[in-house]
């Protein structure tokens, strides 16, 4: 995350934010271990999983066929690497759906916390840039 600008330290409202994103990336980062595949189905899963959503019943059941389609995808993804057993693999799945838990309050921190160093960066209202002539 160093190799980003915007992540040089001071970037969020407090330490511990910055060190809870860093952590939550690094984890990531081991559970994928570099499969695309894995992390695609990630990234659906973890569209599948709003937070602080009121649904009605129809849509809970829509959107729990969808997690158990996507959750089984990933646990079969994990399972066909070679030096992975059953009881392995559960473990895994079970640690990768927990972050989503924590992908989601590392969201937050960017969309809540992020400290802007250039007056540009920090533009409130889009219709205030002023473009001049090319």
């Amino acid at each position: 995350m160093e190799a980003y600008d915007m992540m040089t330290s001071p970037w969020a409202s407090s330490i511990a934010d910055e060190e809870f994103v860093a952590d939550t990336f690094k984890l990531l980062s081991e559970l994928i271990s570099g499969d695309e595949e894995l992390g695609d189905l990630l990234c659906l899963l973890a569209l599948f999983s709003p937070v602080d959503v009121q649904l009605s019943k129809e849509e809970t059941f829509c959107l729990k066929q969808f997690q158990s389609k996507i959750s089984t995808m990933v646990y079969n993804q994990v399972l066909c690497q070679e030096d992975c057993e059953n009881i392995g693999a559960f473990e895994r799945v079970a640690r990768i759906v927990r972050i989503i838990e924590d992908l989601h309050k590392c969201g937050e921190i960017f969309h809540e916390g992020i400290i802007y160093h250039d007056a540009e960066d920090n533009v409130e209202d889009i219709e205030s840039i002023e473009i001049g002539q090319l």
